[in-house]
Parts: structure tokens; sequence; C-alpha cells
């Protein structure tokens, strides 16, 4: 990255490794000796060390400042704050099958959607605040009722949160498949939208058809576009 300092060079722990996600002095020795040991220090003034979690940070800063003999300086920042931001593709595990009639059958075994993750719960984290919230006031309203008024009935409306099975099928509103296209403008084959109720709409004709996770085409199918409930679309390649 460039900065004041000029070309700044970023250093990211493996996110796939437990081990590197904790910074401590093992890894600092080994980023100081094999990794900066390596730098130009008439190119570069800074290193920017990006880490998951930290030991200790005052004392892992002064180990940094009695063990680097590279003369260039090192600055440490969470990562945390921007994989917070950051969001994957929507990812969909899927399957496809002729069947005995010679149409093609795709399958979705499982779909999950990191994004409308995020939003499902900080919704429900939301709305189980507000209902603790609620039931708060009102547990010290009875206090302050006489006998006969807090003895009337409640209407108070519990609060539902939204739950995702593990397929996650119902996160999904919209499918089509690309029958003529591998590349380029995705061209809609065959159309198929879930309602509220779980009915599908095929091709837009309604039908009581509950959704089962499967569309399907007469010819070979090429890709697959999915549109989840909050209208985050991915393609897929068949």
């Amino acid at each position: 990255m460039d900065s004041q300092y000029g070309a700044v060079p970023v250093y990211l722990p493996n996110l796939e490794n437990h081990g590197t996600r904790v910074l401590n002095k093992y890894w600092m020795s080994r980023i100081l000796t094999e990794a900066m040991s390596e730098l130009d220090g008439e190119r570069y003034k800074r290193v920017r060390l990006y880490y998951i979690d930290i030991e200790d940070e005052k004392e892992l800063l002064g180990f940094i400042k009695d063990n680097n003999f590279t003369g260039i300086a090192v600055e440490l920042a969470d990562l945390k704050p921007l994989l917070s931001e950051a969001h994957l593709e929507d990812m969909a595990l899927y399957h496809v099958e002729q069947n005995t009639e010679g149409s093609y059958e795709v399958w979705i075994d499982m779909f999950k959607s990191d994004r409308l993750t995020d939003r499902i719960n900080n919704f429900n984290e939301r709305g189980t605040a507000q209902t603790k919230k609620k039931a708060d006031k009102d547990a010290q309203t009875e206090l302050e009722l006489s006998e006969e008024e807090a003895d009337a009935p409640k209407t108070r409306k519990a609060f539902v949160p939204i739950t995702i099975s593990d397929e996650g099928l119902e996160l999904i509103e919209f499918l089509a498949l690309d029958c003529t296209n591998a590349i380029g403008n995705f061209t809609y084959d065959t159309e198929l939208k879930i309602d509220k109720s779980s009915f599908v709409i095929r091709n837009g004709v309604k039908t009581k058809d509950f959704w089962d996770g499967c569309i399907t085409s007469d010819k070979q199918p090429l890709r697959l576009h999915i549109r989840n409930i909050a209208g985050d679309e991915t393609i897929f390649d068949l």
C-alpha cells in the first residue's frame, strides 16, 4: 500500500490456519527474521502487520522494539473491523440430474448467504433487545399498579426470531437457468420464483407446487442464477 511513508508492505495472517490468528512472540519472531529480513530497508520504512487476535499488545510492542534489527518500523493493525465489512458471495451446493423424461433437474442441496445471515442476526438481536426492554418496563409498571390492575390479562406479543434451516432454501426468492450462453449475457430460458407461502411461480405461471429446491429445464443448463430474499444475486456455472 502507498502512504506518506511511500510503499508500505502489508502482512496478513493465514485466516485458514488457527495457529496464525493469534499474534504472539513466536509468530512475531518469525515475521521479523523470515519475512521482514528480506525487505530492502532503503526502500521500505514501515510495515503494517494485521492480526485477528493478539496475545499481549504491550508486551509484544516491547518484544518488537528489542528484536527488530531491520530498521523498518512495525505498525500493528486489527483486521476484525475490516473483516466485519467484508462479505463472501452467496454460496450454493447443487447437483444436476436428467430424469426419465429427458428433462434436466438442478437440485439446490444447500444455500448460504453471508450478507443475508448478518442482516437476520442483526434483526434478531434488535428484536430480542427491544423485547427485553419492553418486558422490564412492563414489570416496573406492574409494581406501580394496584393488585386488581396487575391481575388484568396482558396482551403482549412475543418476539419470534427468524431461524434459518441447515439447507437454507427459504433464503432463495428467485432462480433461473441459462441453457443458451455459458458466458456473457445471461439468457433466462427457465425461471422460478418462490412466493411468501413457498408456492412456486414457474415461468410466470402460478402453481400450487411447494418449493422443493429443484428447477427444471428441457435443455441442458449451463448457468444458474440465484437471487436471495434480500435481492442479492449470484450466477453459478454448472
